[in-house]
Parts: structure tokens; sequence; C-alpha cells
């Protein structure tokens, strides 16, 4: 019986569908442009494969029978979620509808995805957009579940082949303070130059903090902060006081989009970061987050003339 179910065809079941709504094989085969015979001869494909009659036939007349009658129910259901499943996927494509989950850190997302959500919303007000902070491997975790469609995320080394990633910027650390801090009055600095004046750091550990226990001669106020804060709004606020500094990625500056701070590089000794565009290797984005994806690309290229910031991305 399954054997015969496989063989079912839709156009059998549309048939089915519009001779009992009509009552008619005349008048269905005219709205489904087919001939009555034609008409007929599908009708009765469908019956044997079934076993049993669907309906009952006169010169003058077409009705269901009990078994026509049961089975029409789920025939109608069937065609249904058929018609919704295709007017989805159509939605899809013409970008009419849809949910996008990006992942990435807050300087990522604020600076790289943000300014490409407004431009989507407005060729669209049905596509939902999702944006969840987080660190590398917790981003990693999510994007192998597939909670999320991609991330913008610096990848620890050794990432794997499960996930295909591209450049998007160079992010370089510098030191960061108000914009007449004598440490800043130059185009580059190193870290022994700075190392009188306090330090401002997060009270999490950080790439930054992992670094600064790397490198030799790293000045005690690096090491051992004046101040700590939880989070970027408070450090902000105690560097507008004009005399501790931090060390922070470009990018985090220009998210803050304060003009009484002053970003000045550091030497090479300390290395930059590089943020990615990531996603599940083999997988195919939607066309909502291919667009996303698409935008962010050309985001990247604007960040490109950030102090700071050079761009790694394809030209798009």
């Amino acid at each position: 019986m399954l054997d015969k179910l496989n063989n079912l065809s839709l156009r059998q079941l549309r048939a089915m569908d519009e001779v009992a709504t009509r009552g008619s094989f005349v008048e269905a085969a005219r709205h489904l442009h087919l001939t009555p015979s034609a008409l007929s001869e599908t009708i009765k494909a469908l019956e044997r494969q079934l076993g049993l009659r669907l309906f009952d036939r006169s010169t003058r007349s077409v009705s269901l029978t009990q078994a026509g009658n049961a089975f029409l129910e789920h025939v109608r259901n069937s065609l249904q979620l058929l018609d919704h499943g295709v007017t989805h996927v159509a939605e899809l494509r013409d970008l009419s509808a849809g949910h996008v989950r990006v992942m990435g850190a807050t300087s990522a997302l604020s600076c790289l995805v943000a300014p490409c959500v407004a431009g989507m919303w407005r060729e669209s007000s049905r596509l939902k957009v999702e944006l969840r902070t987080g660190l590398s491997q917790d981003m990693l975790a999510a994007l192998r579940e597939g909670r999320v469609d991609f991330c913008v995320a610096s990848l620890p080394p050794g990432t794997g082949i499960d996930v295909d990633h591209i450049p998007l910027i160079e992010d370089r650390f510098g030191l960061v303070g108000r914009h007449d801090h004598p440490a800043l009055q130059v185009d580059e600095v190193k870290l022994r130059d700075a190392g009188k004046f306090p330090y401002v750091s997060l009270n999490t550990r950080t790439s930054i903090d992992d670094t600064l226990a790397s490198l030799s001669d790293v000045p005690a106020a690096f090491l051992e902060p004046s101040f700590i804060v939880d989070g970027t709004g408070s450090m902000a606020a105690i560097l507008e006081q004009g005399v501790t500094l931090a060390i922070l990625p470009a990018l985090v500056l220009h998210q803050m989009r304060l003009p009484a701070l002053r970003y000045v590089p550091l030497t090479a000794e300390f290395p930059v970061r590089r943020i990615e565009l990531c996603r599940r290797a083999g997988r195919s984005l939607s066309p909502a987050a291919q667009m996303l994806w698409n935008a962010v690309l050309r985001q990247a290229q604007i960040l490109g003339r950030v102090a700071g910031i050079r761009n790694l991305g394809p030209q798009t």
C-alpha cells in the first residue's frame, strides 16, 4: 500500500479537490485546463492506487463516496499546507519575510552589523534580526549547533574545517585617554613610555590581559590596574577625566563615539586582532542572512577608513 501511496501525484490530488468542489467533471476539467476524458483518467488512476472508489458518477451528477469524503479532508489539508509552504519560500526568496540570527562581540555588532540592519528593515518590515553578544567559544558552539546563522568574531587558532570564515578587518590595539593626555601626543606609542600613568581595565579577563602577561618588560601599571570597571561605559567616564589610560582596539573606541577621547596605536610589540565573518562549512545561508552577510562585507570597507582599522575583506 505504501508503494502505491508513494506514486500519488500533486496533479491527482488537485484534480480530486476540483471535482469535489465543482461537482462536475466538465466544470472541473475546464478550470484545470484539461479535457474531461483526461481528468476522468486522472481520477480513475487515483482510485486504482488507493483501491477505493472516491466518486459515484451518473450522467447527471458526481458525488463523493464515504471513502472519498474521508480522503478529501486529508487532501485539502495537505494542499493547504503545501500552498502555505510555497508562499513562505517565496517570501524568503523575495526578502519579504525571514529571521536572521547573528552573534558577535559588542563592538563588532555595533560597528559592523547594526549599521546594516536599518536598510534591511526598510526593504521589508517583516524581517526579524536577532543580535547576540558572546565570547568566541560561545559563538562557535552556537554556530555549530545551528543556533545562529553567522558570527562576527575574532577566531581562536585551530578553529576547524567545519567553519568557513572570511577576514573582515584588522583591528589594531592602542592607548586611549582624554585627547590632551600627555602620553597621547604622538603618532605611535610604546607601553614603556606610558608606564608612569594609571591604567584602567575591565574586571573580566580579556585577550588584552593575556597579551600583557605574555610580553616582557611590561610596566607594572599595566599589570596592576589602578582602576577596574565592569564595562566600557564606566571606563569611558574615567578616561574622560584626563588621568588614566586604557588599552582598547580601535573598533571599541569607534563604537564609543566620544570626541573627548583620543586613540594612539601601540607599536608592533602589541599584536593586532583580526575579525572575521564565520558560518558553518557547506551550509548555505537564507536569502535574508545572505543579504546581511553581504552588507557586513561592505560595511567593513567603510570602517577601513577609521584610524587603527584595516579592511581585509573582498572588495564588493
